[in-house]
């Protein structure tokens, strides 16, 4: 029986900026991943009270802090940017994929953690 890779521990950014506060985060705080193997999706949202003037972007980075190690039970994604175009409205998503990797290993539930940083853009 292979055991379930769960993504826990997913660390919000915020970013305000001037009068029109924007703000990305994990649009869920933990999520779980049931099929080894199988793409996931690890999405970020935006929160503005207008539409975007500007791009956004926003890195997502593996902290290598989880249970479950890179390379071995998931493929490493290291940093990726995510990018709000221009005209991007409150509750736009961006995803970031992760992808399990199908072993036969018995294994506990295990960890993959991330953190939003280097938001730059927008207004």
């Amino acid at each position: 029986m292979l055991s379930p890779l769960r993504i826990v521990g997913l660390l919000l950014f915020f970013w305000g900026i001037g009068v029109c506060a924007q703000s990305v985060s994990f649009q869920t705080a933990t999520s779980t991943s049931e099929d080894e193997g199988l793409a996931h999706d690890v999405v970020v949202q935006l929160t503005t009270g207008a539409p975007l003037g500007a791009p956004l972007t926003v890195d997502v980075r593996d902290l290598l802090t989880g249970t479950a190690t890179a390379s071995t039970d998931y493929t490493a994604i290291g940093t990726q940017t995510a990018t709000f175009i221009a005209g991007s409205t409150n509750g736009s998503t961006q995803t970031i994929v992760l992808t399990p990797t199908q072993d036969f290993d018995q294994e506990g539930d295990e960890t993959v953690d991330f953190v939003l940083e280097n938001v730059s853009g927008g207004i």
